[in-house]
């Protein structure tokens, strides 16, 4: 059996849980429910030292909503996302053209190169069979757009890359 001052604490905290269910129902208009104040989760508003210090305390009711079912045991990824894609322009292969032999006469420089079995040689103003000046396009690929004192400048014409040939 119950000691008498444990049963008088007992009634006493059900007579007291009674009376605040039934002034919340006394006080709502008929046909509708008690309006209850939020509740404040002010435990993390308590510790000092944390952000939510400083924060203004965050209603119970913004947690979980009624009818809405929470997972408490929601799983967790603990892997980082990967890293954004970030999408690079094509790149020109590197260039293929190689230099054969380099002369300067009263008539300018000229650049002997070849591509393969094919030969060129590349000048400013000249007659030779197989040359190429400025503008002129190698293979239907490789346009020269310059010849300037130990490089010669190209486009590869697919991707519009310019690309130098150092000798």
């Amino acid at each position: 059996m119950i000691s008498k001052p444990v049963q008088l604490a007992l009634f006493a905290t059900l007579a007291v849980t009674l009376w605040l269910a039934l002034d919340d129902d006394a006080s709502a208009p008929p046909g509708k429910p008690a309006a209850r104040a939020p509740r404040v989760d002010a435990t993390a508003a308590q510790m000092p030292g944390t952000p939510a210090a400083s924060a203004p305390p965050v209603a119970r009711s913004d947690y979980a909503k009624p009818g809405k079912p929470v997972d408490l045991f929601a799983s967790q990824d603990w892997i980082p996302p990967p890293p954004p894609v970030v999408e690079q322009a094509p790149a020109a292969p590197p260039l293929p053209i190689r230099v054969a032999m380099v002369w300067e006469d009263a008539g300018g420089r000229y650049v002997g190169m070849s591509l393969g079995d094919n030969q060129w040689v590349a000048c400013e103003r000249c007659d030779v069979f197989g040359n190429v000046r400025p503008g002129g396009v190698i293979e239907g690929r490789y346009r020269l757009d310059k010849i300037e004192p130990h490089r010669l400048l190209f486009t590869f014409l697919p991707l519009d890359v310019r690309q130098e040939l150092s000798y």
